[in-house]
C-alpha cells in the first residue's frame, strides 16, 4: 500500500502519499521512509520481482484544519478537518471542488490544498499521471486504488490510470 503514510493521527500536516521523501519533512525514525519510492525499494532490495508490484492511489485524502498560514499548511499542527464519513478523510469528488490553493512538494512528489486554515493531501490527476510514470519507469506490476466511490462522476482518477499505464 502507497498511501495513508500520514494522516491526523500525526499532531501535524504531512503528506498522505508522497512518492518520494523531502529534506524538509520533520518525521523521524521509520516515518522517514513513508513515501512509495522507499516501500518499493525496501521489497526490491529484499528480492521481489518488481513486476509484483503496483503503486496504491487512494481515492480519498487526509486532512487537517485549526491551522497557522505557515508554509502553505505544510507541517502545522492542527486538529482533524470534518469529513463525510469520519473526521480528517474525504473523497476526491469533494476535495477536487474544495475551496483552496493547490502546492506540489517538488521534492516529494505529493500535492495537498490548503485554504489559509484547511489542509487536505490527496492525489490530483497530474500527480496521479507522475506515478504511473513512476510505475512504468521501475517496471512495475501496475496500480490499484481505494475505491471507486471515491473519485468523480466522470471517472478522472480510473481513467487518468488506466491512461497513465498504456
Amino acid at each position: 500500500m502507497s498511501y495513508d503514510f500520514h494522516g491526523t493521527w500525526d499532531p501535524q500536516t504531512n503528506h498522505h502519499s508522497a512518492l518520494f521523501d523531502s529534506p524538509s519533512d520533520p518525521s523521524t525514525g521509520d516515518q522517514k521512509f513513508y513515501n512509495s519510492n522507499d516501500a518499493i525499494e525496501a521489497f526490491l532490495t529484499r528480492g521481489v520481482p518488481a513486476a509484483k508490484l503496483n503503486i496504491g492511489i487512494g481515492f480519498y485524502g487526509r486532512g487537517w484544519t485549526n491551522l497557522p498560514n505557515v508554509n502553505n499548511g505544510l507541517y502545522q499542527s492542527g486538529s482533524a478537518a470534518p469529513g463525510t464519513y469520519e473526521a480528517g478523510n474525504e473523497d476526491y469528488k469533494v476535495l477536487k471542488d474544495r475551496p483552496g490553493t493547490i502546492y506540489t512538494d517538488a521534492n516529494a512528489r505529493a500535492t495537498w490544498k490548503y485554504d489559509g486554515n484547511t489542509f487536505w493531501s490527496y492525489d490530483t490527476p497530474a500527480m496521479v499521471t507522475e506515478k504511473m510514470g513512476y510505475v512504468k519507469a521501475q517496471n512495475l506490476g501496475g496500480a490499484f486504488f481505494w475505491e471507486f466511490s471515491g473519485d468523480d462522476a466522470q471517472g478522472t482518477l480510473v481513467n487518468t490510470i488506466s491512461n497513465g499505464l498504456k
